[in-house]
């Protein structure tokens, strides 16, 4: 009778359980344990019961005694490791996994957690295994389908990544993450329209989705929609990797500033920096008073800039007092900015003094002077398919009536090696001094005939500049290159040269190469 009454209570548990109410669930388990302190069944469910109610530590302390009791009950071993995850502990995890594979080789769901712990090792190739293994053992898991999707994804497999993420969401339609990895996986092939249908599923699934909104905003950028995809973009307060800052004044919203004193601040990396101070004049002409708080390697080329009353740089410079922020990428939001009304004119301008001693040496050379800028910041996640590097670049060396120079933060002997002496003019030193950042590279471009850069903080400065510029572009570019044209709305001074899809980066260096050379016989 003892052991009916426990498989009882599992029963009704697993009903509870079953429909979501895990409280519930956990007391009946419980019951079951305290008829049956050793029931499997009960024992696995518990434990899988705490987890889903984010009691990793409870679900761990059940089972470590159990499992050294019972080495050889897979599921209870499956269940540890989870709980080891959850806690932060994927060597451990690993192995548990691991164990449970051993006994259960023809199982997926062991062999699917031990590739998202090998993956949080720093072990992706190991883990798409593992998720492969898993889908081929059981079609229909839809955890190992979407870490395979995900996986694939990160490698650039993105045919694949798809595929396996539909695949998932034909079994699991209902999972918000599931739309969401889909709707990346998209927007990163350059499927634009199908990314924001997918992310609107997500949305529709979990408004409160974190990175979702933020990631529809760009998508709807991408596309041209500036007033939804400026206001979904407010959604990136929502990362966890980008938290608001804390302060106790209010956001500006675009309601009447005159006499107030504002803070406008920078975030995310330094060409978002470049691409938004356009907006710090519009905002002195509604009568407040501007603090611009930037990155301190960019105090220098930003002094001057027009509307700023007081420039600092964050967490170098005292923050003074001020009404009312506001980060710089909101500014597009408030001034209600469409493709049409994009405050445009050039609005900085090279050190006078450094620029004519550059046009003095520039002009002791013969040819077209062209600035040269290859790759982006290492640290960037997408820095390596975002720029070509120089290989593919290095065409451009054979295209006579052209001298190069470095435009590229510790670039000068790869460019001397790859183009050659003859084809380089050197500066002697690598660009930009530590002690005045971008005030040479700044010189630099007001004396050169032409800038081209991929897309880094390079292209940024020399279109704020108004010096021509042409920008290497992946497919797909990032949202604010939008999608096919060949000019930017943002910098009119600008020209893109972008990927093809399914292209690497030769053809496009060869389109690059024959413009060059146009543009030599142009200039005559």
């Amino acid at each position: 009778m003892k052991g009916r009454a426990a498989d009882n209570a599992v029963a009704l548990g697993l009903a509870l359980h079953k429909a979501g109410r895990f409280a519930e669930a956990e007391a009946e388990y419980r019951q079951a344990c305290a008829e049956e302190p050793d029931h499997p069944q009960a024992i696995g469910l518990l434990a899988d019961c705490l987890l889903k109610q984010n009691r990793p530590g409870e679900a761990l302390a059940l089972l470590d005694p159990f499992c050294a009791k019972h080495a050889e009950n897979v599921r209870a071993l499956n269940s540890r490791g989870l709980a080891l995850m959850a806690l932060d502990r994927p060597l451990e995890a690993a192995a548990a996994f691991s164990h449970a594979v051993r006994l259960a080789p023809e199982a997926a769901y062991p062999l699917a957690n031990l590739g998202l712990a090998v993956t949080k090792l720093g072990r992706p190739e190991e883990g798409l295994t593992y998720f492969l293994g898993a889908v081929q053992r059981d079609p229909r898991h839809v955890e190992a389908l979407s870490n395979l999707g995900v996986g694939l994804r990160e490698k650039r497999d993105l045919d694949g990544a798809i595929h396996c993420l539909r695949r998932a969401l034909a079994l699991a339609p209902e999972r918000a993450a599931l739309w969401n990895n889909l709707a990346t996986a998209l927007d990163e092939q350059g499927e634009r329209a199908q990314a924001v249908e997918a992310y609107r599923r997500c949305l529709a699934l979990d408004p409160g989705y974190a990175p979702v909104r933020c990631n529809l905003g760009m998508s709807l950028l991408a596309l041209g929609q500036f007033e939804e995809g400026f206001a979904a973009y407010e959604g990136r307060w929502l990362r966890p990797d980008l938290p608001p800052r804390p302060f106790a004044q209010p956001l500006w919203n675009g309601e009447d500033i005159a006499g107030k004193t504002i803070l406008l601040h920078a975030e995310q990396c330094l060409g978002d920096t470049f691409h938004f101070v356009r907006y710090v004049p519009l905002v002195a002409r509604l009568g407040a008073r501007v603090i611009l708080e930037c990155q301190p390697a960019l105090k220098s080329v930003l002094f001057g800039l027009d509307g700023v009353s007081h420039l600092i740089g964050r967490d170098r410079d005292p923050l003074p007092d001020f009404d009312c922020h506001l980060p710089l990428m909101s500014l597009p939001r408030v001034f209600a900015t469409r493709l049409e009304s994009i405050p445009a004119e050039p609005y900085l301008s090279a050190d006078p003094a450094r620029t004519a001693e550059k046009r003095v040496w520039l002009a002791g050379f013969p040819g077209l002077k062209v600035g040269l800028a290859w790759r982006g910041n290492a640290k960037y996640q997408g820095t390596d398919w975002r720029s070509p590097g120089l290989e593919p670049l290095a065409r451009l060396a054979t295209v006579s009536g052209v001298r190069f120079v470095g435009l590229q933060m510790d670039g000068r002997r790869e460019l001397l090696e790859r183009f050659g002496p003859d084809a380089v003019l050197d500066l002697g030193h690598e660009v930009d001094a530590a002690t005045a950042p971008f005030v040479e590279t700044a010189a630099l471009m007001a004396a050169l005939d032409l800038v081209i850069a991929s897309d880094t903080s390079v292209p940024h400065l020399a279109g704020a500049l108004g010096r021509p510029t042409w920008l290497i572009l992946p497919h797909p570019a990032e949202w604010r290159w939008l999608e096919e044209r060949p000019d930017s709305p943002w910098y009119p001074s600008m020209r893109l040269f972008r990927q093809r899809p399914g292209e690497n980066w030769e053809p496009m260096a060869e389109r690059l190469q024959a413009a060059l050379a146009d543009r030599v016989r142009a200039c005559g």
